[in-house]
Order: C-alpha cells, then structure tokens, then sequence
C-alpha cells in the first residue's frame, strides 16, 4: 500500500464507523464528538493562554463534565429502555404473525423470538395454537403464558418453567417435560402420550388448595417417577402403563381414572380418591394406599405386595387374582368386595370389616385371619349416605340390588 492510499482508506474506514454508530447508537457518537471537539480546541487554544487560565478552567470543567456524565448515562438509561420496550414489541408481534401457521419456518421463528423475549425477562408470551413439534424449548421461562391449543409433539421442555400457565388442550404426546415446573398449570384436556416427565413439578409450591388441574388428560405410558402430584386432579385421565413409581400422590383425586398395568411401586397414595378407578394389573408393591377411597375399584392382577392399605375403603371393590402376600388390611372396609383367588398369604386382616356379599379365595376362613363379619350394619356409600342390607320390613335395599347388578359384571 502506497503512502497516498493510507490516508484515504483510513478517511473511508472512519466515515464507515461514524455512519455505523449513528445509526446503531447516536448517544456515544455525540459523546465522542463532544470528547474529540473539547481535545481539539484546548489543544488549538493552549498557545494563547497562560497556564493559571487553563487551571481555573479545569476546575470549572471538572464540575460541568461530572453533570455533563450523569445526564449522559440517564439518557443512555432511557434511550436503552425505549429501545428495550420496541424490541419486546418487535418479536410479540412476530410470534402473533406465526401462529396458527403449520410450518418449520414459524416453529423456527416462533422458538428465537421466545429466546429473544426471555433474554429480555419477558415471560408471559402468548403462544395459543403455536405450531411447535420437536421444539428445542430447554429452559425456557413461560410463567403465565398462553398455550391453549398449542401443537407441541416431542418438543424438550426439559427444564422449563410453565408455572400457572394455560395448557388445555395442548399437544404434549412425546414431549420431554424432566424437571420442568408445573405448578397451577391448567392442562384439562391436554395430550401427554408417552410423554417423559421424571421429577416434574406439577403441585403448588405451598401444597394448599392450588393444584393442578389434569382432569381427562392423556398420560398414557408417561415417565413420572418421582413426580410431585399431591393434590393434584387426575379424574378420568389417561395413565395407561404409565410410570409412578415412588410418586406423591396424597390426597389426589383419582377418580375415574385409567392406570393398567401402571407402576405405581413405592408410590404414596394416602387419603386419595380411587374410586371406579382401573389399576388392573397395575404395580402396586409397598405403596402406600393407607385411608384411601377405593370404592368399585377394578385391582384384578394387581400386585399389592407389602402394600399398605390400612383403613382403606375397599368396599365393591373387585379384586380377583390380585396379589397382597404381606399386605396390611387393618379395618379397612371389604364389605361387597371381590377377593377370589387373591393371594392372601401373610396378609394383616385384623379388624378388617367384611359382609355377607364378601367373597373370599376357596378355603379361606376371614374371621381366623382377624377380619369382622359386620352384616347387616349400616355402611357409607359412595355418596356419604348411610344404608344397610335390609330395611325395617325385611325388603331388599337398593345396596343390595346394586351388589347383585356387580356380581351380574363380574
């Protein structure tokens, strides 16, 4: 390079990066010019003064160019926090363009912009209906967000929080929820189908009255070991072949459920609600079933062993084939239950209650096992109603039509 050429390229070279930074950022372009104007003219002015004057005025100068950098940085502040506020808005508005578009490119667009928002603390996004299957969504922070309708096929949300987000009716079939954190979501209706989700926190961080709510939801063959789930409202879901073991279940509702062949080892299901539901062949081995409400249950093939189940509500229950070798059945309620071919060897029967519609393995003496025949005393129902096998006219009572109707599924 020529000597003529260097100050050329240098002149260009700077135009280029003072046309850059007024473009990018005009506050440190005006600081600079400030900065540069001020050298230039002390330095063309110092022949002309005497050095007392250029003493006293950099005493004056010392005040002004301390007032002169706080107002800087504040406007520096404000002018970021503007720029701040019209990014957010840039990539809501971009998000609100993709959804509902069945695309790789509105996945693509849709999962940076979250990245974008979240680097700007934004977390509630509103992501209803979004098209995203296989999304990389590790880690991310949806606190409050929108995902009604979602599309979310084996997306990884491992890590991710979604804390009193709306997922009803979302897509979670495959997806990988290890260690995410969702505490008072809304997932009525959502699909989970094989969907993993070990250590997942799906409670209320204070374990009060707000829990999640997965009434109906597809859990079918869902990896939730160790799965915090007090509480939580589970009636008719989906939990076929699902994986529970040592999960928290106290006090969860149950209901109406689906848990064949489901492991629940280790699990603790005190105080639940598992009425009509299904655990037929479930595993069931040293769960903690102590007080449950396990009224019309089907635990045909289930295996309970060393299950607790002291207290248990078992009444109507259908039983048949079910393993509970060592088993502990302290007074708990087998009026009407179903126990053929169960295998009651070293079971804890003491002040176990049973009836005359009880019916036991071929050979098997309840009352030397430490069970107490209670026929004909007054029972609580489903419902919380109180009724016996007879009434005061030696008629039939309806409990008792109702055993006949089970005998007739059985």
């Amino acid at each position: 390079m020529s000597h003529k050429q260097f100050p050329l390229k240098f002149y260009f070279s700077l135009k280029d990066r003072l046309e850059q930074l007024s473009a990018d950022n005009p506050i440190e372009l005006a600081l600079i010019v400030f900065f540069a104007a001020f050298l230039l003219v002390v330095s063309l002015s110092f022949p002309y003064y005497s050095f007392a004057f250029y003493e006293n005025v950099l005493v004056e100068a010392h005040g002004m160019l301390l007032d002169l950098l706080i107002i800087g940085v504040f406007v520096y502040w404000l002018d970021s926090l503007g720029d701040r506020k019209r990014s957010i808005r840039k990539y809501q508005e971009e998000i609100d363009d993709y959804l509902n578009w069945q695309s790789h490119e509105a996945t693509y667009r849709i999962i940076g912009n979250i990245r974008r928002l979240n680097r700007d603390k934004v977390c509630k996004i509103n992501l209803q209906n979004a098209y995203l299957p296989q999304a990389n969504l590790v880690e991310t922070v949806l606190v409050e967000s929108n995902l009604q309708g979602a599309s979310l096929p084996e997306a990884n949300l491992q890590k991710a929080t979604l804390r009193r987000s709306d997922l009803r009716g979302a897509d979670l079939r495959g997806a990988n929820l290890n260690k995410a954190n969702l505490r008072e979501a809304r997932l009525q209706g959502a699909s989970m189908w094989e969907s993993t989700a070990l250590e997942v926190f799906l409670h209320d961080a204070t374990n009060h009255l707000k829990v999640t709510n997965l009434q109906g939801a597809n859990l079918r063959e869902a990896a939730l070991d160790k799965a915090n789930l007090r509480g939580t409202d589970l009636q008719s879901s989906d939990l076929w072949g699902a994986s529970l073991a040592g999960a928290n279940l106290h006090r969860a509702n149950l209901r109406g459920a689906s848990l064949w062949e489901a492991n629940l080892q280790n699990s603790e299901l005190q105080n639940a609600n598992l009425q009509r539901t299904n655990l037929r062949s479930a595993h069931l081995q040293q769960a903690n079933l102590s007080d449950a409400d396990l009224q019309h249950a089907r635990l045909q093939n289930t295996q309970l062993q060393n299950a607790n189940l002291r207290g248990a509500n078992l009444r109507k229950a259908r039983i048949q084939e079910a393993d509970l070798t060592g088993a502990d059945l302290q007074r708990a309620n087998l009026r009407s239950a179903n126990l053929r071919k169960a295998n009651l060897k070293s079971t804890n029967l003491t002040n176990a209650r049973y009836d005359q519609n009880t019916r036991w393995p071929e050979g098997f003496d309840p009352q030397q096992a430490g069970a107490i025949l209670e026929d004909g005393e007054i029972e609580t129902t489903e419902n919380g109603n109180k009724n016996g096998n007879k009434n005061g006219n030696g008629r039939v009572s309806p409990s008792s039509i109702w055993s006949a109707l089970d005998k007739d599924q059985e």
